[in-house]
């Protein structure tokens, strides 16, 4: 992730929040699981209140498990609406079909939600991610473009 933050910094001076879409440390997804429903739902408001409190222009989900919860959390808190992104696709095809979708945040703001393969799988130097990149780079030139109009 550090080395797809070092690679955008390049292209951009845009302030970059990054975070999970459930806020509670946890060891990995199986220790997750184990946690109550109470503090698994305490996350995913906190995680909510920073997307709407932020109202980014640009969302990036890596990895499968990633978009499944935030688009959960998305629709079951009206932010979208429900069926309007096919998740039954693969990951490898989200980031092919990059965005994903966009919305609108309550202020009339647009955001974009874009999804990618797991960081994870990033490495140093992020080749494979070229094409995911051409498009982020895209999309923020389109907002930077709308906003000097």
């Amino acid at each position: 992730m550090n080395s797809f933050f070092s690679w955008l910094s390049n292209y951009t001076d845009a302030s970059i929040l990054e975070t999970d879409a459930i806020l509670y440390p946890s060891a990995n997804l199986k220790a997750l699981k184990k946690e109550s429903k109470f503090v698994i739902e305490k996350g995913k408001d906190i995680f909510f209140s920073l997307v709407t409190e932020f109202k980014p222009s640009l969302i990036i989900l890596h990895g499968k498990k990633t978009v499944d919860h935030a688009i959960d959390i998305f629709v079951s808190r009206g932010l979208i609406s429900p069926n309007t992104i096919d998740i039954e696709q693969s990951i490898e095809e989200m980031e092919q079909h990059a965005p994903l979708l966009e919305f609108n945040y309550s202020n009339g703001k647009t955001g974009v939600i874009m999804a990618c393969r797991h960081f994870l799988y990033y490495e140093r130097k992020g080749d494979s991610f070229e094409p995911f990149r051409r498009k982020v780079l895209e999309i923020l030139k389109r907002d930077l473009f709308h906003l000097l109009k």
